[in-house]
């Protein structure tokens, strides 16, 4: 609901208002769209380089297998399993959660876009609201 002053009002203006605040938030949700769809080709991609990534560290640990055995080998080794499975971490994570705040916000604009809008002069909504009298707590 929109209060607006009563010199204000009139149907031109109230059509006008709802479609502005309808195209306002349709363009807000198209924004949206956009932006899911990027992040969602955007972890894929990092997804398949992480992989990549993962496959190469892990073929070169299986080279260094062929070596004796030597702490450095041992070092590098680990170390090269660890960064693998490291720069898989954040394809994964916007994969599985990275997108839920953007459909959440998606969500949002729907249903501004849906709900009813409806435009009020500064009167009617005098008439609609009640007056409380505030009364200090007396003490026993």
């Amino acid at each position: 609901m929109i209060y607006l002053p009563p010199a204000d009002v009139n149907k031109e203006i109230e059509v006008n208002l709802v479609k502005a605040i309808r195209n306002h938030f349709s363009y807000k949700n198209l924004l949206t769209e956009i932006e899911l769809r990027r992040i969602l080709y955007q972890g894929r991609t990092n997804f398949l380089i992480a992989l990549i990534f993962l496959f190469l560290c892990l073929l070169t640990i299986s080279l260094l297998s062929k070596f004796e055995e030597s702490l450095m080998k041992s070092l590098f080794s680990e170390g090269l399993l660890i960064i693998g499975w490291v720069a898989m971490w954040e394809p994964i994570n916007t994969l599985l959660y990275g997108w839920w705040p953007v459909v959440h916000k998606r969500n949002i604009y729907q249903k501004i876009i849906e709900m009813d809008i409806s435009i009020r002069t500064v009167a009617q909504a005098e008439e609609n609201i009640f007056h409380y009298r505030f009364t200090p707590k007396k003490e026993l």
